[in-house]
């Protein structure tokens, strides 16, 4: 969520035209689609606000949807994968693009093993980690890519999809079921509002000594409360620490929703708000 106008236009250029992406040409709604599925508002308004942010036209496929999400995605942190610098523009982008296809094919299987009955959240969990896995392979011969930026990549574009559904129901998965169980995103912003020390500067606050930083002495990657310049930023976190912040925040947002201090919908609605108000 650090993403900049000039990023933003940037890779524009990896989708432009209108409706036209990696899965070709596209066919714009007609009028009569804009009354959507569970009588959810399609008005022109909506429609004008998706197709703006996203580049969504009602009536997409799903992996369509999916794939302009994760390019949205990306958009936020572009700058903090780390190719080895003999790749031409052409190269990266074309990696870019294979991510978002990835994401968009592994997408709907992970949000089905979260709605099933079988799933859950450590079913969530495992297939959560293998796609991060699979995003750090495309990357093996071009510089690398971290489990940070691979979470980051899924989460935020499983957050798009969730706004994108609350404005245009999405056919095809079940978020409503599924979304409990989704990750918090980790960014600076909502790492501020879960880690920060200092009491009542944030209404969202979890108070949680959930920040990550490097003891200069040992090495060793350790969790504390939020500090500028030494918690370490998203790109560098491991999957250890990324899963002990993700307990962290489950388990005390649990206890804030059962002692009645706050109603949170899910994980996602916490980050979604904390992002706000730290933005």
């Amino acid at each position: 969520m650090d993403s900049t106008e000039k990023q933003t236009k940037c890779y524009e250029e990896l989708n432009r035209g209108s409706g036209k992406g990696c899965y070709g040409k596209q066919k714009p709604a007609d009028s009569d689609s804009l009354k959507n599925l569970n009588n959810k508002d399609s008005s022109a308004e909506i429609s004008y606000l998706i197709f703006s942010y996203y580049g969504i036209h009602i009536g997409y496929d799903l992996d369509v949807i999916i794939y302009k999400a994760a390019e949205k995605a990306f958009q936020y942190f572009c700058r903090r994968i780390a190719f080895f610098g003999d790749e031409s523009v052409d190269e990266k982008q074309r990696i870019v693009k294979e991510t978002n296809r990835l994401l968009a094919k592994r997408i709907p299987g992970l949000i089905a093993t979260a709605a099933s009955e079988s799933g859950g959240q450590l079913q969530f969990d495992k297939r959560h980690r293998e796609i991060c896995e699979e995003l750090m392979l495309l990357y093996e011969r071009t510089g690398g890519l971290s489990f940070g930026v691979a979470q980051r990549w899924l989460n935020q574009t499983l957050m798009n999809l969730v706004v994108i559904d609350d404005c245009v129901a999405l056919g095809g998965v079940s978020l409503e079921k599924a979304r409990k169980y989704f990750h918090v995103p980790v960014e600076q912003n909502v790492l501020r509002v879960a880690s920060e020390k200092r009491r009542g500067r944030y209404r969202n606050a979890l108070y949680l000594p959930c920040a990550p930083y490097r003891d200069e002495n040992t090495g060793l990657v350790q969790m504390s409360w939020y500090r500028h310049g030494a918690t370490l930023s998203f790109e560098h976190w491991g999957y250890r620490e990324y899963m002990e912040f993700q307990t962290l925040i489950r388990e005390r947002l649990k206890e804030i929703v059962e002692s009645e201090q706050k109603t949170y919908r899910d994980p996602l609605d916490w980050a979604l708000q904390a992002y706000i108000e730290a933005a």
